[in-house]
């Protein structure tokens, strides 16, 4: 475990993504609950739709009915979409989000906004295909609600580093080594805090959010 001391993110605003992957085993109802506990606790947290089974549907649907890139694309955030409206569902105060105004609202009623993605959101800040996943598109909602915190939570660690895991580690390793998409290192901004965590071990995201304790990666430019 790590402490990111004093220079460490001290915020109440964050974004979080979670990942489509935690839906087996489990994963994401542990995850949820503790979004919702952190959100009750005072933290305002906007979640990011993974894709998840959604999303996988449409890459072999892509593949065997032979789409273009653009095509497979708009259906991909359309995929999102339908995870995020089961993530709105099943949190406890989730509720589905579309715009900046509106996230914010849901913010002050008390509510955790769950954020909907649209091509026009994505399409000005990212590159439109494959390499661009909801892991990108997590950063284009990070623009979007003016926060600078992002924790992406996986079925993963972090970024390991000849079989240890990284506490920090730049954008384009965890492109190579598939952690994040291809696209991530492009949009990346150095004055963001983004970190990567394992969303089956939850109380990882509340020692980050509420101590600065690190067990995970941490991302730079």
């Amino acid at each position: 475990m790590n402490h990111l001391g004093a220079g460490g993110p001290r915020r109440l605003r964050w974004v979080v993504k979670v990942g489509g992957s935690l839906s087996k085993n489990g994963g994401l109802r542990r995850a949820l609950t503790q979004i919702d506990k952190l959100s009750k606790a005072g933290f305002k947290i906007v979640v990011a739709p993974g894709g998840g089974e959604y999303a996988d549907f449409i890459r072999r649907q892509s593949s065997l009915r032979r789409l273009d890139q653009i095509t497979a694309h708009r259906q991909a955030i359309l995929a999102i979409k339908q995870f995020g409206l089961e993530l709105a569902h099943a949190l406890p105060s989730g509720v589905a989000v579309r715009s900046r105004s509106e996230a914010l609202a849901r913010l002050k009623e008390g509510a955790t906004p769950v954020f909907l993605p649209d091509e026009r959101l994505t399409d000005a800040f990212a590159p439109i295909g494959w390499d661009t996943t909801s892991d990108t598109i997590a950063t284009a909602i990070l623009l979007q609600v003016g926060f600078g915190g992002l924790v992406l939570l996986k079925s993963v660690d972090g970024v390991e580093r000849h079989g240890r895991l990284a506490a920090i580690a730049p954008a384009a390793e965890a492109a190579r080594a598939g952690v994040v998409d291809p696209a991530f290192e492009k949009v990346m901004r150095r004055e963001w805090d983004v970190f990567i965590l394992n969303g089956r071990k939850p109380g990882r995201l509340g020692e980050l959010v509420e101590s600065g304790m690190l067990t995970g990666t941490r991302l730079s430019v």
